[in-house]
């Protein structure tokens, strides 16, 4: 079965409409109809002629404040501006801003992986909002 439904369809064409992203696209579709990747939003877009030339840009802040661009992930103790990370912190993003202000965690990466311990665990989890931060 399918997750691209008319009601699906019609979410992604309006988020899409607003200047999302393709992550945050994909985080909102999950979040309202199950996992739904980036990727299969990239794809999905590609299908049905959604080209970013056409869309709506933001010329100043203040049209680009008024659009919700949160994360679905709490900032933690350890949080830092991701630019200002060092190559040991745990890249995950947190907290409800992007772009330049956007926060990753911050926790010092476990060894040879990309993420702490605990967002490592995280990035195998098929559903990884259900995790308690």
């Amino acid at each position: 079965m399918s997750y691209w439904t008319e009601q699906t369809e019609a979410a992604l064409r309006d988020l899409y409409a607003q200047g999302r992203t393709h992550m945050q696209i994909a985080l909102t579709l999950t979040a309202l109809h199950g996992q739904i990747t980036t990727t299969a939003v990239g794809a999905k877009c590609a299908r049905l002629g959604l080209v970013r030339g056409q869309t709506k840009t933001f010329s100043s802040p203040a049209k680009l404040e008024a659009v919700d661009l949160t994360w679905p992930y709490k900032p933690t103790p350890t949080a830092v501006r991701f630019m200002d990370r060092t190559p040991n912190q745990c890249p995950w993003p947190v907290g409800e801003a992007c772009g330049a202000e956007m926060l990753c965690c911050g926790a010092k990466r476990a060894a040879g992986t990309t993420y702490c311990e605990e967002h490592n665990d995280a990035a195998r989890e098929k559903n990884p909002r259900a995790l308690s931060f």
